[in-house]
């Protein structure tokens, strides 16, 4: 008779998950109400707290001790904090104090103002990347994610600092989506040692680790594999964390793919695999280099569910995806998710725009444009974010990306002397 840890103790108490990820914060501040850094603040914010109340931590703890007393009310053997075992025979009997561990759900859903900040953190990074790799800041490569925001966002919103993320070269959305200060990310495009690759890697080597942002990568379809060993790694320790794989219609003819594919489904991997199709490889149109044109269906093949949808819309992204991260965490296996976009910029800073498409294409699809359409139905919407907010929002966002850019600037050079680091262990060799 074998047994699985789960935390199912929160479902019976009609707690949600946003409930569990308000007392994570609240326990911590328990020990320490003044450490509140910006990622507890980002957090906060999609939690739907205000800046007031963000830095009211009597609030927060508050909430926590609420909390507790609704599992206290209802006979609740286990604490917030410690793991329940489900058997064949006996559900949900408490483990002993000794096994306490911090709930480990996907954060609560952004709420919409919150997922439309992070797509205009995205979109003002890659204007400002743009125009700086026009002036010859930037020594390599820029793909800008300029209208594609919606399905980093979407995704990485249920995503947790534990969660791996492995990228394309078309990075820079996924990994802000997923944590990476922006003043890491110009800074380490134009070099500096302050990047987050300490200005080794540059556009297509963004490196956060700690918070899961596991690479970008130049290379067309590894990541694919590498989400899929990450799911491997997560199922052989018995985890709820997810490897995820962004990447585009082009990889999707590499044999990458279909070795990806094969093994997370065999294996049942918790793995989220998201193909961004923008239509086109590099100025390949993907119908042309293709017999199936269409990537969602490639699923049948391999017995994996699979959606095909708007990736313009965030809000049908977050949707979409909150399920097949659900699945994967409840060990359900692997999940496709075929985001149909389209970038707006050349493939490349320097390169054409059209000739390969036409100016007209191009403008039918900004008609589309997932930052504008998540703002017309914001301002339209009964409770009214209103055009103020989103003003506001703006206004930080644009001051924000200043403060980066002057960071990146003033920052240093990497050190000569570090060429060997990172590189090669040289421990045990002769020097010359």
């Amino acid at each position: 008779m074998t047994s699985r840890p789960i935390a199912r103790d929160w479902r019976k108490a009609g707690l949600t998950p946003q409930d569990r990820g308000l007392c994570v914060f609240a326990e911590q501040l328990t020990r320490d109400p003044s450490k509140i850094g910006d990622a507890e603040v980002r957090a906060l914010r999609n939690f739907g707290f205000d800046d007031a109340a963000i830095h009211d931590a009597t609030q927060i703890i508050g909430y926590f001790n609420y909390i507790n007393r609704i599992a206290d009310a209802l006979d609740l053997k286990n604490e917030p904090f410690v793991k329940a075992w489900e058997s064949d025979e006996e559900a949900c009997a408490p483990c002993s104090r000794d096994d306490r561990a911090v709930p480990s759900l996907s954060p609560p859903p952004m709420n919409e103002l919150a997922l439309y900040e992070v797509m205009l953190r995205i979109r003002r990074t890659e204007e400002q990347l743009a125009r700086s790799h026009e002036a010859g800041l930037i020594p390599g490569a820029c793909h800008t994610y300029v209208g594609e925001e919606a399905i980093a966002t979407g995704v990485c919103a249920h995503l947790r600092d534990d969660d791996a993320v492995f990228s394309t070269h078309r990075g820079h959305g996924h990994a802000i989506a997923k944590g990476v200060p922006i003043r890491e990310i110009i800074a380490e495009l134009f070099g500096k040692a302050t990047g987050c690759s300490q200005g080794r890697g540059g556009s297509m080597h963004l490196f956060k680790p700690e918070i899961g942002m596991m690479g970008t990568s130049g290379i067309v379809g590894p990541c694919i594999l590498q989400a899929t060993g990450a799911g491997y790694s997560y199922k052989l320790q018995e985890t709820d964390q997810v490897g995820v794989a962004f990447f585009g219609d082009g990889a999707v003819s590499n044999g990458a793919f279909h070795e990806g594919m094969t093994m997370a489904a065999r294996w049942k991997l918790p793995c989220l695999f998201v193909c961004e199709n923008n239509l086109f490889a590099t100025e390949i149109p993907f119908h042309v280099a293709t017999g199936n044109p269409e990537v969602a269906n490639r699923s049948v093949a391999y017995d994996i569910p699979s959606v095909a949808l708007d990736g313009n819309d965030v809000l049908v992204v977050q949707a979409a995806a909150g399920e097949a991260v659900a699945r994967a965490r409840a060990g359900d296996g692997p999940t496709l998710l075929e985001c149909k976009t389209y970038r707006t910029r050349a493939h490349s800073e320097g390169m054409r725009t059209t000739g390969y498409r036409t100016q007209e294409e191009i403008d039918s699809w900004k008609a589309k444009d997932p930052i504008d359409r998540l703002a017309d139905h914001l301002v339209a919407a009964p409770e009214d974010a209103g055009t103020p907010r989103l003003k506001e929002i703006d206004e930080r966002v644009r001051a924000e990306i200043q403060e980066a850019l002057e960071f990146a600037e003033s920052s240093p050079w990497p050190d000569p002397s570090t060429l060997e680091q990172h590189v090669l262990s040289m421990d045990g060799f002769p020097r010359a």
